[in-house]
């Protein structure tokens, strides 16, 4: 589980990073006072990706398997208490 979880975060960064670099080219190369709509719509996807991006870091450094409860009575993987990065 805790090499599948370190290649699935390898696999989102990639596409995470380029959706982060395509905003901030967005946002630099357009004049966004003039659209501030356009321009809170660019910070919500910003702050999205770098909320996975945090995600991505404690799968990349998963140490352990530990879980929590979850819906249904189902079990998740706890990334919080299974990463080196707590």
């Amino acid at each position: 589980m805790i090499e599948t979880a370190g290649a699935v975060a390898h696999e989102l960064r990639q596409p995470m990073t380029a959706i982060i670099a395509n905003i901030e080219l967005l946002s630099h190369n357009h004049e966004m006072g003039e659209m501030p709509q356009i321009e809170q719509r660019f910070q919500t996807i910003r702050k999205q990706c770098l909320r996975m991006a945090e995600t991505i870091k404690q799968m990349e450094s998963l140490m352990e398997y530990r879980t929590r409860d979850y819906v249904n009575g189902r079990l998740i993987i706890d990334l919080e208490e299974s990463s080196q990065k707590k």
